[in-house]
């Protein structure tokens, strides 16, 4: 049988658990809550530079304009690394395949590329997870620090020579 202050702890408890979850939850559904409200603002109520909570009006030419004013051929290929180059030094790119919105090309490319980073980071942790596992080697330690220590920095601090690495091989 529970005290009468073990089940005041009890309660308190629960009622700060339920508090916290609300905070958290609201934190995490406020970005769906901007997006779709956003997604339906005129571009007054956007790019206005006090926050508009709720749209003034309802329109949806945000998505006319997204399915409507863009196209772009669903395949394109680049060759950025051959002899292949315009006058302006850019990469010849070949565009075949049907036209489609470019919402479409952009969605594309987004799975693509998401489904080929982790198929690779899958491949490549499988094989270092393997290898510190059950291989015995010297710097074995030191292998395994500089993957965790790799892991721990932040994206942010390689994004701009990431980006300076790609623009000097044509890929930006």
């Amino acid at each position: 049988m529970l005290t009468a202050n073990e089940a005041a702890r009890k309660k308190a408890y629960k009622v700060i658990s339920v508090i916290v979850l609300v905070i958290l939850a609201f934190l995490f559904l406020f970005p769906l809550y901007w997006i779709l409200t956003g997604a339906f603002k005129p571009a007054v109520d956007i790019y206005n530079p006090k926050p508009v909570w709720w749209p003034t009006e309802w329109v949806k030419t945000n998505f006319d304009d997204l399915f409507n004013k863009r196209t772009a051929p669903l395949w394109e290929l680049a060759v950025p690394f051959s002899q292949f180059f315009t006058d302006d030094h850019k990469p010849l790119i070949w565009s075949t395949g049907p036209v489609f919105p470019a919402a479409f090309r952009w969605l594309i490319n987004t799975v693509f590329m998401s489904v080929a980073a982790m198929l690779l980071t899958c491949l490549t942790a499988a094989m270092a997870g393997y290898a510190l596992a059950k291989k015995r080697f010297r710097g074995r330690a030191i292998v395994f620090s500089l993957i965790v220590c790799a892991m721990a920095l932040p994206k942010q601090v390689i994004l701009i020579p990431l980006l300076k690495e790609m623009a000097g091989l044509y890929m930006y």
